[in-house]
């Protein structure tokens, strides 16, 4: 649900994974060898099929021109540590960016093959190859802007909109919701409470849920902010 096929296409799970057999297939029902099939991709990326190694830069038959291997790679679970290995493959379905997954903790899909070259090595070689890759989604930015600031500030820019993804959105606002909002408090931004009513009117429940406590944590002792969450809830 975080990933631009999901969110542009029309990609869902069992566009992937067949319900009935267990087995991996393309959007279009073909069953394919295995799971690192480049056939899941290339049913929709069908240019990619045609000159493999002038979009992978790496051989053919090699791993590097799996498109799993750069766009869905095994990631450790952060909450289980390091001692036990128990990594999933990234169905956010990113693009790679080194530096970026770098500061997320993560170890980039470049340096599972490449971990003889450090981070900007690899950042470099992505820039020289790709050039500027797809940005990311606003609240991505600004959620990370928020992250690394050294006193981070509650900014109407990090609560999402109706219109935005519901998982970002609800992401974003988890982050307000355990590290900026307080009980009661005295001065919140206008506009960050104008967004955070709006969030309220959103089909997805997590995000309506989500907007209707944090309303009541910050302003649930004011009389007339009682009266607009028995309103939405009633």
């Amino acid at each position: 649900i975080f990933s631009d096929c999901y969110l542009n296409g029309s990609m869902a799970c069992g566009d992937c994974h067949s319900p009935h057999s267990l087995s991996y297939r393309d959007i279009n029902g073909q069953l394919l060898e295995g799971r690192f099939d480049n056939g899941q991709c290339t049913a929709c990326h069908a240019s990619k099929a045609m000159e493999v190694e002038v979009h992978t830069f790496h051989q053919e038959t090699s791993e590097g021109s799996r498109c799993t291997s750069c766009h869905m790679p095994y990631l450790q679970q952060n909450a289980i540590g390091k001692r036990l290995r128990y990594a999933r493959s990234d169905h956010t379905i990113s693009i790679p960016r080194p530096v970026f997954d770098d500061l997320l903790g993560l170890e980039n899909a470049c340096s599972q093959c490449h971990d003889e070259m450090g981070v900007s090595a690899l950042q470099q070689t992505v820039d020289r190859w790709y050039g500027e890759v797809k940005p990311h989604k606003r609240l991505v930015t600004e959620l990370m802007k928020n992250i690394n600031m050294t006193i981070p500030s509650l900014s109407a820019d990090l609560v999402g909109s109706t219109e935005e993804p519901p998982a970002m959105t609800f992401a974003a606002l988890s982050h307000i919701f355990e590290n900026q909002l307080k009980p009661d408090m005295k001065t919140v931004p206008p506009e960050v409470m104008s967004k955070l009513k709006s969030l309220t009117s959103s089909t997805d429940l997590d995000v309506k849920a989500l907007s209707l406590a944090s309303i009541h944590l910050i302003k649930g002792s004011d009389e007339k902010t009682r009266r607009f969450l028995e309103d939405q809830i009633s």
